[in-house]
């Protein structure tokens, strides 16, 4: 059997495997790329030396070569070493680690942005502490985990670029993961150590939304792609049309994806956007995926014109008919730069103003009750299909709310007209009465006064 010292060994970071105690496991050898035998060691216990146990030729013909080899319950640390042509081409540090019990695993999904809480405990021990480990996004290596937090060590953790969004509370038993974004997603393991020993471990499986762009024909996008490490890769943007390879121009010019090789950025720009630009865009590396992103260029419907008076209730249309593969939201526009989402149909989100007025139970459209002169405005709609039929479709629709003031109303105006007229009909009426009334009272005087006359003038006889 070959001793090897392994010092050199020793300066890679490890890659985690975890299981439980009553049964065994199986370790996964793989190299990235095809190579002609595979060397695999076991590190003794004080970590001095390599004991050579197994060696394997490469006979398949697949990209990636695979076997498997059986271990039982230890706590032990493995190397395996991928040769070709008498050269070295890769090796890999395993740490394998066996936990008393295990939890059902859990999946949380949130969006971008969100806060995410994990590895919550209840009911802690003392002097029990927490190790937290991601699995890797590599697709060869998909299987193993890398470690970012040692709460026995420190509880600050371990990769820089999390230390200022994740942080450990109620004394190691929970973390609070915040501004999450897609490149988080994935399965988090969170064992639970005491007095040597992994008493327990749960995994989360983090599933983030991929982003969503939406943008309309004729429009232009740049779409970020920043690789931070140094190491050269191959870069590839996988689109809806095709691939698009670091510095190649595809499709008459639309596509462009930057060269990044001395400042990172390899970011795709599409020029003079298309319906067919809706879709997927993936940009991906050797070893692991960089950004995804759902790009959607919506048609942009008839816009639509209502009035309303006090206290009445508008149907707001948006698509064309229902289904529940649409995602539906609804938006009320203040001015070009503020707009308030009202309306979400993923999530039965309502905004809270609208709550008891708003009813949105078809998701073709929305009812507003008991308008105001404060309701009128534009508001605007967005549907998009995430699966089945519609899949891939995206609409916008415009609906102008405009309040009706009452001397502009038909029946307002025909209401006082008529009211006019009979006001005229009654005022004629009166005034004809009491002309009437004199004529009357004048002729009934003369009468009078001619009769008093010849009275006066010819005495009694």
């Amino acid at each position: 059997m070959l001793h090897i010292n392994s010092s050199l060994f020793l300066t890679q970071e490890p890659l985690y495997v975890i299981e439980t105690k009553d049964k065994p496991a199986l370790l996964k050898i793989t190299c990235k790329d095809e190579v002609a035998n595979i060397t695999f060691y076991r590190l003794n216990q004080d970590k001095s030396q390599l004991v050579s146990n197994y060696t394997f030729r490469y006979a398949e013909q697949n990209i990636t070569s695979e076997y498997y080899v059986i271990y039982f319950s230890e706590n032990e640390e493995y190397f395996s070493e991928c040769w070709k042509n008498g050269l070295l081409m890769e090796k890999t540090h395993f740490h394998v680690i066996f936990c008393a019990q295990k939890e059902e695993t859990r999946r949380m999904s949130f969006l971008h942005g969100d806060t995410a809480e994990i590895c919550q405990k209840f009911n802690s021990s003392r002097g029990e502490t927490l190790q937290v480990f991601q699995r890797l996004n590599t697709a060869h290596l998909w299987w193993t985990s890398t470690k970012i937090l040692d709460t026995s060590v420190s509880l600050e953790f371990i990769p820089d670029s999390l230390r200022s969004r994740m942080e450990v509370l109620n004394d190691g038993s929970l973390i609070r993961f915040s501004d999450i974004s897609f490149v988080d997603s994935g399965i988090y393991s969170c064992l639970f150590w005491s007095e040597n020993q992994c008493q327990n471990y749960k995994q989360i499986e983090l599933d983030i939304e991929k982003q969503a762009i939406f943008l309309v024909p004729g429009e232009s996008v740049t779409l970020p792609c920043v690789i931070k490490d140094s190491t050269l890769e191959t870069l590839l943007w996988i689109t809806p049309i095709g691939f698009s390879f670091v510095g190649k121009i595809e499709e008459y010019g639309r596509y462009e994806t930057l060269n990044g090789t001395q400042t990172g950025n390899y970011s795709l720009f599409i020029h003079h956007l298309s319906l067919n630009h809706t879709g997927l865009y993936t940009c991906i590396t050797e070893s692991k995926m960089v950004n995804e992103l759902n790009i959607f260029v919506c048609s942009n419907l008839e816009p639509i014109k209502m009035t309303f008076s006090l206290g009445d209730s508008a149907d707001l249309m948006c698509a064309f008919t229902r289904t529940e593969s649409l995602r539906v939201q609804w938006y009320r526009e203040y001015n070009q730069s503020s707009k308030h989402l009202l309306v979400d149909t993923q999530g039965a989100f309502v905004n809270e103003n609208m709550t008891d007025r708003l009813n949105a139970s078809n998701p073709n459209y929305i009812t507003i009750s008991e308008l105001s002169i404060q309701d009128g405005g534009s508001y605007w709609c967005r549907a998009w299909g995430m699966n089945g039929n519609f899949r891939g479709s995206c609409f916008n629709r415009r609906v102008q709310l405009t309040y009706m003031t009452p001397h502009l109303d038909t029946f307002y105006i025909v209401f006082a007209s008529l009211m006019g007229f009979v006001l005229l009909c009654i005022i004629s009426a009166v005034v004809f009465v009491k002309v009437v009334s004199r004529n009357r009272r004048t002729r009934d005087y003369h009468d009078n006064y001619s009769m008093t006359s010849i009275d006066l003038r010819w005495g009694p006889k």
